[in-house]
């Protein structure tokens, strides 16, 4: 008896659908292998984009990974009417890295105020009376213990 052998989905060339083919695919949920396909076929683009945004290679595997990730999760928003897919992936993979920029702004910005705030103020000890030198010291010795107070606990510590 013969057995009529049907492809199976895993095993279709998806090599030869065009983009907005895949994204059908991804919108449907039937294939994660056409996200794999569209990553694949847009990588390069879209990582040369994102580090020219970034100014550095160092978070473009991230940022290009979220760029997929948003694309599997909102893939019913492109419209194959109001543009290519390529435009769509550069739109969101320039987005999710000013993103990044920004946050690396923020922590950057956050990091600097901490330091400024923890850095103790020294005066001279060059003053004239021991008054001085007594009230500059144990100003010291206030900013010091507050920054200790603010260091993590530990085991075998306090």
């Amino acid at each position: 008896m013969n057995t009529i052998l049907f492809p199976s989905p895993l095993a279709e060339n998806l090599v030869a659908l065009t983009d907005e083919e895949l994204m059908d695919r991804i919108v449907s949920g039937e294939s994660q292998r056409a996200l794999e396909e569209l990553y694949r076929r847009h990588r390069g683009v879209l990582r040369g984009v994102i580090t020219r945004v970034l100014g550095v290679e160092a978070d473009s595997d991230d940022v290009l990974q979220d760029v997929f990730i948003q694309v599997w999760k909102h893939a019913g928003t492109f419209s194959s009417h109001k543009g290519k897919l390529l435009g769509w992936l550069i739109t969101i993979a320039r987005r999710r890295a000013l993103d990044r920029v920004r946050q690396l702004s923020a922590y950057q910005r956050a990091t600097s105020r901490y330091e400024a705030a923890s850095r103790p103020e020294v005066h001279r000890l060059e003053s004239t009376s021991v008054v001085d030198q007594e009230v500059r010291q144990n100003e010291l010795q206030d900013v010091l213990n507050r920054l200790i107070q603010d260091l993590p606990r530990s085991r075998g510590w306090r």
